[in-house]
């Protein structure tokens, strides 16, 4: 006796062939007729598309297969291998003649069948011009829209036109499986919007913006591809402005106050919801910006120059809001949400805050001295950004800067070398605070070292401090003898009381931080106490040295204007 059978597969890509992966279709109805006495012969595929008519007599047959009404078949005889390809007629499902001799088993026969495939989608107004279908952009009826591409076994299938439904909708079934594009017309005076905005396909625009084409897609039995979108806008739509200021907030506390300036050159950008950037602006010399920008939701994102020493200062003082009075950018630079209907929006602003601390130049580096050799005098301040050979601070947030000053003694009984402990050491120190509250400090260190002893060994540190900076006519700002002395109201404006808590007081001395006398008066009757007018005086930290009988000491006091 001889057989004829093999498999019904699911053809998922459609290109005649059984691939890997591609499983067979069970219960399918498959007829075998002898076509010499048209004696028929049924049988179903079972679980794994496998059928046989088996015990037949020597003889030609032909194989009819009975596909549902949800299958089509696929196309006939492709590929080289026998074993693998279909070889039933898509329009008949019967398969050629087969002869069979006496014991022959022919297992080559077989059928690819596939589900219809669709593809389609919406066509809608995109309003805002983000290249999203947002909610409440309806759909435009009656466009033209065409499908070209190939089944999966090559063939072309021409050009298919089919036009949008009353709520924009559109669709192309019954498709083979295969790769295919679509093509929108728009209608006069429309364009195109922007094409695959977003991360969700099924919602973004896939029409190139030129010819209305989408990308080709792939789709395989009965898939239903329902993600070729295109969106469109009037092509001279109304446009409204965006924009406003970037300044610099000095004070930082988030508000724009008077006299704080714009920043320039600020890269600025608009942007859709799909995070798409619409357009980019550059702030002009005062810091503003503008974008022309059709009815939407944006955002606005500032963009942090880099190396600049900028933050963005508090966001929303007055609330999370899009107004004129606050910076509405958080420490990312971007904006909330904002929707533009039928009128301007110029209140979207930035401040930036200066994070650069100013730069302390014009300090000496440390040095050492030996015992009993002239200490070196700290150089002065600059008075201007033009001196030189002098201590000053360049600033980003206020430019020329003069720093403040200050000097300590760590006393030491200056025996050891200079890498010993226990010397004296005298640490000067530069600090200046700018306007935006960013804070810079340089020191200078005078170590004082050597082999030789102090004259007064048997002093106390203060004391033989005291010494060492009367030798080298030298006074410090943190030593104080006498603790009753008080100097009043420190800081002072204009004057000082000094109160001398009964102590003789012969003479008061004022010295500045490079170590100049500026004032001396002698103090001709026991009065309990004087005042010392300062209207003249600069401000910054001064040196009050008083002679009592029982030495000298000095007091620091700090003069504001």
């Amino acid at each position: 006796p001889a057989s004829i059978g093999d498999c019904v597969f699911e053809d998922k890509n459609g290109n005649g062939v059984q691939d890997a992966g591609e499983t067979g279709v069970a219960g399918i109805t498959i007829f075998l007729t002898n076509t010499a006495n048209n004696a028929t012969l049924t049988t179903q595929t079972d679980a794994n598309g496998k059928y046989l008519f088996s015990n037949l007599n020597p003889a030609t047959y032909c194989v009819t297969f009975s596909i549902p009404t949800t299958y089509k078949i696929t196309a006939q005889d492709k590929g080289s291998d026998d074993a693998k390809d279909s070889d039933a007629n898509p329009s008949t499902g019967k398969t050629g003649n087969y002869t069979l001799t006496s014991g022959q088993n022919n297992l080559t026969v077989d059928a690819g069948i596939y589900k219809p495939a669709c593809i389609g989608n919406f066509v809608f107004s995109d309003t805002d011009k983000d290249g999203i279908q947002d909610t409440g952009e309806f759909g435009y009826a009656n466009l033209t829209v065409i499908l070209t591409g190939t089944a999966g076994a090559g063939t072309d299938i021409g050009t298919l036109v089919t036009s949008t439904d009353g709520n924009g909708q559109y669709k192309f079934p019954n498709l083979a499986p295969g790769t295919y594009c679509v093509r929108f017309n728009t209608p006069n005076g429309f364009v195109f919007t922007l094409v695959n905005q977003g991360t969700n396909d099924d919602i973004d625009s896939d029409a190139n913006i030129t010819d209305g084409k989408t990308q080709n897609v792939t789709i395989t039995s009965g898939e239903y591809n329902q993600s070729l979108d295109a969106g469109i806008h009037p092509k001279f739509a109304p446009t409204f402005s965006v924009g406003d200021c970037v300044w610099k907030d000095n004070n930082k506390n988030g508000k724009k106050d008077n006299g704080e300036p714009g920043i320039p050159n600020i890269t600025v950008q608009l942007i859709n919801t799909a995070g798409g950037v619409v357009a980019t602006s550059i702030t002009d010399a005062f810091g503003k910006y503008n974008f022309n920008a059709s009815a939407g939701t944006y955002c606005v994102r500032f963009i942090n120059p880099t190396g600049a020493g900028l933050a963005f200062t508090t966001k929303d003082l007055l609330g999370n809001s899009i107004d004129n009075d606050d910076s509405d950018a958080d420490a990312t630079g971007k904006t909330i949400n904002f929707t533009i209907t039928s009128s301007a929006n110029s209140s979207i602003d930035a401040g930036f805050i200066d994070v650069l601390a100013p730069v302390i130049t014009g300090v000496p580096a440390d040095v050492i001295v030996q015992c009993g050799q002239p200490i070196p005098l700290p150089p002065a301040i600059c008075q201007s950004a033009g001196e030189n050979n002098c201590v000053k601070a360049i600033d980003n947030c206020d430019g020329f800067l003069k720093p403040s000053f200050s000097e300590i003694f760590y006393a030491g009984d200056c025996t050891g070398s200079a890498n010993t402990a226990g010397k004296s050491k005298i640490v000067c120190t530069w600090t200046v605070v700018d306007a935006c509250g960013n804070v810079t400090s340089k020191s200078w260190t005078i170590t004082v070292a050597g082999s030789n002893p102090l004259t007064k060994q048997a002093q106390t540190n203060d004391e033989a401090f005291i010494n060492i900076l009367e030798k080298n006519n030298l006074t410090s700002l943190e030593k104080t003898i006498e603790k009753n002395i008080v100097i009043s109201p420190n800081p002072a404006k204009d004057e000082i009381l000094i109160d001398f808590a009964g102590k003789s007081v012969s003479q008061i001395e004022i010295f500045n931080l490079a170590g100049r006398n500026i004032l001396s008066q002698n103090i001709a009757n026991q009065s309990p106490n004087t005042r010392i007018a300062l209207d003249n005086f600069d401000a910054g930290i001064y040196i009050i040295l008083i002679s009592t009988q029982n030495g000298k000491e000095s007091q620091k006091i700090v003069l504001v204007k």
